[in-house]
């Protein structure tokens, strides 16, 4: 039976579910409180029972700790609190929890909570184990038949601990036919779902189908909802799918890009939102003033599109109408106005994150966060993309030009890619993949149509896989149209290695095949520009590069190469950029110094600033 580690403040919950596990046959270590939790994580205990609400460290931190151990870094966790908001659940699965189970709860359910996830882990052991001998066999052969069974083998088990569950501490996947039984029973109870299924909501893989049963929750409510997700994810068609699906739908829709708002003068961007009162002054506005798209809502809901690029004067003034008070016009004077809103929210932002930097007020977050829906990229979803394709490929045909087919091969090469941009990708390629069979009269798009910059993409490894060791001798290169190839393409594995995640490694190699242009890199990634969201991760990597190198500069920027020496001119320039614009504010206090990093990054900074002050 296994070691479990349980964390409780409250003697009577602890001593109850420590007692409930012994009964089962486990051996149970007991902790009052985080603090003393971290002590007695040596020996690695096989699995953590956590409360959330705890004194001093609370249950929050403790997990974030022991994800940041490797010997806990995979180790099961779960949180068992009080607390039972979505938003509370979201800040516990972010931190790195596994499962999350509200007091009060069915013993027998939380035993057969433990038991499946060390079930799960024993499993995910195994296919490491598995992964590891593979791996070792790869470099021992040099008989190309046993080479390629080798390079099989790893495919398999890295493709088989990934669509289980095993990476990013995931929860196990459920079982997809149960799964698809689920939503057809709920397309028969609410006949919208069946509509948007069929048009702007389509897919089958379970991570895709556990977001119906979450729309429906929250657009049954009339708190705020925050939608997650990549760009090109569906974050859209989800709000709309909200709208839909509940009592407001016969009220008005109305949705703004608060990126634009940003863009434009505070002044009129708040004025949008929340309306002009008299005597405004402003031109092209009628004298008595005009309604802002909170009242045009009124009844019905308002899609804050990108509501992490709201200008700051704009957040402060909707904590108002979020809570249902009256509010003023932004410009103008008038009496209070009241609008009867539904707010729905999407973000491709980490907006704990920006909380926790400052970036984004707390009490804001805390009111937009009642209800979360992450929407998964389309490497999370095995199978999707052509499922997705065949659909995209009739709403790229026109109306009357005949129906068109997707040839095997194609369909082959649309399912082995990871689709940086999601669906506004997968679309994008289609209608231009269309657009070349009909221009030679064919009446299926075939591999060729895909374009030759996607076919050298479906090549390479997808970052949804753990990819092989490196060849014994180097791959050919691809030679690309216009032009000599740019070598082989590095190995993830050797990045993850040397202390990147598998998202790092994928943005490096991204910018390693764009000669390290941010903005081309961004837009095959899919990152947004103007949120210069790939410039801070670069700056974030770099100072992750010299905190592991020791602020060696020679060596942080071998580590950011990715395997292509041609771009060490490039690259140790701007890591030296980097380490000089440290040392210019070396003075100032460190907050300063780290303002604007994503919050991952800044205990590198922190040990990089700390090993400058050092030398100096």
């Amino acid at each position: 039976m296994a070691t479990i580690l349980v964390v409780d403040d409250e003697i009577d919950m602890l001593e109850t579910i420590a007692y409930n596990l012994e009964r089962a046959g486990h051996s149970v270590v007991r902790a009052g409180s985080g603090a003393q939790a971290l002590e007695r994580l040596a020996p690695t205990p096989d699995l953590i029972i956590s409360d959330v609400m705890m004194p001093g460290m609370d249950g929050l931190a403790f997990c974030a700790e022991v994800r940041r151990r490797q010997a806990t870094a995979l180790t099961p966790f779960l949180f068992v609190t009080a607390r039972g908001q979505a938003g509370d659940k979201y800040e516990g699965l972010r931190v790195g929890a596994d499962d999350y189970v509200t007091k009060p709860f069915d013993l027998p359910d939380l035993l057969a909570r433990v038991n499946g996830r060390l079930q799960h882990r024993a499993r995910a052991t195994d296919l490491e184990r598995d992964l590891e001998r593979a791996q070792e066999r790869w470099r021992q052969t040099a008989e190309p038949r046993e080479l390629e069974a080798a390079r099989r083998d790893q495919a398999r088990i890295a493709a088989e601990i990934h669509d289980a569950g095993y990476v990013d501490y995931q929860a196990p996947r459920e079982d997809s036919a149960a799964l698809r039984a689920k939503v057809g029973q709920l397309e028969q109870r609410f006949p919208a779902l069946a509509e948007l299924r069929a048009t702007s909501l389509v897919g089958e893989a379970p991570t895709f189908l556990r977001q119906f049963e979450e729309m429906l929750i929250a657009a049954a409510g009339s708190d705020p909802t925050l939608v997650i997700g990549e760009p090109g994810t569906g974050k859209t068609a989800v709000a709309e799918a909200i709208w839909r699906l509940g009592p407001r739908a016969g009220g008005p829709y109305r949705t703004i890009n608060c990126a634009e708002l940003a863009a434009g003068d505070p002044t009129i961007a708040a004025g949008k939102l929340f309306g002009y009162g008299r005597n405004s002054g402003l031109p092209n506005l009628p004298r008595e003033g005009q309604p802002g798209l909170l009242e045009q809502a009124s009844g019905g809901v308002l899609f804050l599109d990108e509501v992490g690029e709201l200008p700051r004067q704009a957040q402060t003034l909707l904590l108002l109408p979020l809570e249902g008070r009256p509010f003023q016009p932004a410009v103008g004077t008038g009496a209070p106005r009241t609008a009867d809103v539904k707010f729905v929210c999407a973000t491709n932002r980490d907006l704990a994150a920006e909380v926790e930097a400052g970036r984004f007020p707390r009490d804001l977050y805390e009111r937009l966060a009642g209800n979360v829906i992450r929407m998964p990229s389309l490497r999370e979803r095995p199978g999707d993309a052509a499922i997705l394709a065949e659909r995209l490929l009739r709403e790229a045909t026109p109306a009357g030009g005949g129906s068109l087919q997707l040839d095997p091969a194609a369909r082959e090469v649309i399912a082995g890619l990871p689709w940086p941009g999601n669906v506004r990708q997968l679309r994008n390629c289609l209608r231009q993949a269309a657009q070349r069979a009909r221009l030679n009269e064919r009446d299926a798009v075939m591999r060729p149509d895909l374009g030759e910059e996607l076919l050298r993409g479906s090549a390479r490894m997808t970052p949804a896989t753990i990819p092989a060791m490196p060849a014994a001798s180097p791959a050919p290169a691809v030679e690309p149209a216009g032009g000599p190839a740019s070598g082989p393409r590095p190995d993830v594995a050797r990045l993850v290695q040397s202390g990147f995640s598998e998202r790092e490694a994928r943005e490096l190699l991204t910018l390693r095949d764009t000669g390290y242009q941010v903005g081309d890199a961004e837009t095959r990634l899919g990152y947004s520009s103007e949120a210069r969201t790939l410039s801070r991760r670069l700056r974030g990597m770099t100072l992750k590069a010299l905190s592991l190198t020791n602020a060696d500069v020679d060596r942080a920027a071998a580590l950011l190469l990715a395997g292509d020496a041609a771009l060490h001119p490039i690259v140790l320039r701007r890591v030296q950029k980097v380490v000089d614009s440290l040392v210019e504010k070396l003075t100032g206090p460190d907050d300063a110094l780290v303002d604007g990093l994503p919050a991952d990054y800044r205990r590198h900074a922190l040990a990089v600033i700390a090993t400058l002050r050092q030398r100096r």
